[in-house]
């Protein structure tokens, strides 16, 4: 089984040189294993092997600790007192194994067999809960992964659904913990992405940091009443405490929330250079004109936002809002003037507007995509129990999905970001 058990004292010998020609290491023949195999699974007979190697093994270390076998106990050596068995289960794939062990007693008081004690020990562990669940099998039907054990053998049991949760909650932690408290040290951000996520009521900010070489990485969580600037200003902190570095300057892109723009200039001042969500932007457009109107005006706003020169594409849309007004259509040509020119950043920047690099910063979809992930993982929770739930389970599907995270392949895009950052930078303090 190459299962390796503590004793006191001597381990049982299970030598294949000691062992008779016709039998196993538990005393099974072998044309008894080889009929056995031709009415039940191997399965079966290996969980039947296992009970019996653990159950001589607990024997074998009561006889040392009691001074000999049941009944013939060497008096000189002898340190305590068999006292009968006792009902017991130790942990076995996702069961548990149920069995009976003997008691030793010494002085009135209840010897710990080391056998029993490296038996509980091993079993189901945490991670494994996590990786499983995370695999599409609920919490409450985990119980069920042991059922094919309980038709074969006889002796087992489920795992409870609560003891498979505080498993699943312990293990989620530590991701979490891992995940918010990392250090971000040796590496400059040329981009963040900043973005909420929320669920029955329960708000999370979550930050998707752009590095210099193109890797992009989880920086950090914060549960919140909302994405208000208060929040935001909490996480970038924690953020700058664990090292974030972002050089001289950044892009910060986020969506048409003012708490975060507030919140991100209030932490770096003229450091931060605001690209605003322009998805965000044309959909809070189109939705208040009527829905004949609505493909001319999307085709309008991405030919000025592709201008290359940023003065035009403003004046662009300056006219596109003026002639919005003389239809009609105040709110919506009110809602393109509020934070019209940090559409544009890219644009003043002078990145390429049909590079694929300069479409990625533009929009906040790669942190939205994530949370899609997320979102797609945790589908079977009814109920959110508090933001720290909701904080276990969005932890749990940025780790995994940031293992596949690309990388982005354009390294004189983003030398070129990483310059004209600096030099933006620069003409705003001369400024």
């Amino acid at each position: 089984m190459g299962i390796l058990l503590p004793f006191r004292g001597q381990k049982p010998s299970l030598n294949c040189k000691q062992l008779s020609p016709d039998t196993t290491g538990s005393g099974l023949k072998w044309g008894e294993l080889r009929d056995r195999l031709q009415e039940s699974s191997l399965q079966s007979i290996g969980v039947e092997l296992a009970r019996r190697v653990l159950l001589e093994a607990m024997e074998q270390e009561a006889d040392e600790v009691c001074g000999g076998d049941k009944g013939r106990h060497l008096t000189s050596d002898r340190r305590a007192s068999r006292h009968g068995y006792t009902p017991c289960s130790v942990s076995f794939g996702a069961a548990r194994m149920e069995l009976k062990r003997p008691r030793v007693r010494t002085n009135g008081k209840e010897v710990t067999l080391s056998t029993y004690v490296a038996a509980q020990q091993g079993g189901l562990s945490a991670a494994t809960v996590l990786e499983t669940c995370l695999g599409g099998t609920s919490q409450r039907r985990f119980p069920r992964t042991a059922q094919g054990l309980q038709e074969t053998n006889k002796g087992f049991r489920q795992f409870s659904k609560s003891n498979v949760n505080r498993r699943f909650v312990r293990a989620a932690e530590n991701v979490r913990r891992e995940l918010c408290t990392r250090r971000l040290e040796g590496q400059r951000f040329l981009a963040l992405y900043l973005d909420g996520v929320v669920e029955q009521g329960h708000h999370l900010l979550a930050v998707l940091g752009l590095t210099s070489d193109g890797k992009k990485q989880i920086l950090g969580l914060r549960e919140g009443s909302s994405e208000s600037g208060e929040v935001c200003r909490e996480l970038l902190t924690d953020l700058l405490s664990r090292g974030l570095d972002v050089g001289v300057g950044f892009l910060a892109v986020v969506d048409g929330g003012r708490g975060l723009a507030a919140a991100l200039r209030a932490v770096f001042g003229t450091r931060v250079v605001i690209q605003r969500c322009r998805a965000h932007k044309m959909r809070n457009v189109l939705e208040k004109v009527p829905e004949c109107e609505r493909e001319h005006l999307r085709g309008y706003l991405r030919k000025a936002w592709k201008e290359a020169d940023a003065r035009q594409a403003k004046r662009l849309l300056e006219l596109i809002a003026r002639n919005l007004e003389a239809r009609g259509r105040r709110r919506a040509a009110r809602s393109l003037r509020e934070g019209l020119s940090e559409t544009l950043a890219c644009n003043f920047l002078g990145l390429p507007s049909d590079s694929d690099l300069t479409r990625s910063l533009v929009t906040t979809n790669p942190i939205e995509s994530l949370f899609s992930k997320s979102n797609a993982q945790s589908r079977r929770v009814c109920r959110w129990r508090g933001g720290r739930m909701l904080l276990r389970w969005t932890a749990l599907s940025l780790a995994e999905t940031e293992r596949s995270l690309c990388r982005v392949e354009d390294d004189v895009g983003l030398q070129g970001l990483a310059l004209a950052l600096d030099q933006r930078v620069i003409e705003r303090k001369a400024a």
